[in-house]
């Protein structure tokens, strides 16, 4: 499936190919581990709503950063005219907001409650993503700097609180697996 998803382009007959291929052995795979005494991934912990939708969450926001990491430097650079040195300063807001607000998103999440803090950082990524539908040469560079602080602050809070919510529904045991969930959710978001 991953082959297929990131070398496939258009409707070439090996890319299906691949495609149905890894869609009939998926399904194999799930059969298999529903009736599996020990199985190597507890489908039931998809059952869970706080931890299926945190995952589901997670590469949504992954994809949502991904897509942008790509473009932004594109947009800076031909739209805004901007000198590459410049396109990499307003890009290193990102992990700059990332290295101040994450420990602060930490305390906050213990004291105020991962699922409130989830709940603002996931309206700061809204709104955000609202804004970029006004980048425009005719706005100033300060509405874009803006934006990114707002999309990089709620992307710090998110990637603090969500693990906090998807682990913390975890059944006793199966934190590992759960842990490794999450990270496959956010390789599928990257892809």
């Amino acid at each position: 499936l991953v082959l297929a998803l990131t070398q496939g382009s258009g409707a070439r007959t090996t890319t299906l190919a691949t495609a149905v291929v890894a869609v009939a052995l998926l399904q194999v795979f799930v059969k298999h581990e529903r009736s599996a005494p020990r199985p190597l991934l507890d489908l039931r912990l998809l059952r869970i709503s706080p931890v299926a939708l945190g995952l589901l969450a997670n590469t949504g926001v992954v994809m949502l950063l991904a897509g942008e990491s790509f473009l932004f430097p594109f947009y800076f650079e031909h739209t805004r005219g901007l000198a590459p040195d410049r396109v990499g300063l307003l890009l290193a807001i990102f992990p700059a907001l990332s290295i101040v607000l994450s420990p602060l998103a930490g305390r906050l999440v213990d004291r105020l409650g991962a699922r409130l803090m989830l709940a603002g950082a996931s309206a700061a990524l809204v709104a955000a993503s609202a804004l970029l539908v006004g980048f425009s040469t005719a706005r100033p560079l300060a509405f874009e700097v803006a934006t990114l602080v707002v999309l990089g602050g709620g992307l710090a809070v998110f990637f603090t609180a969500n693990p906090t919510v998807v682990l913390g529904n975890a059944p006793v045991g199966a934190e590992g697996v759960t842990s490794a969930l999450n990270s496959f959710s956010t390789s599928l978001g990257s892809m």
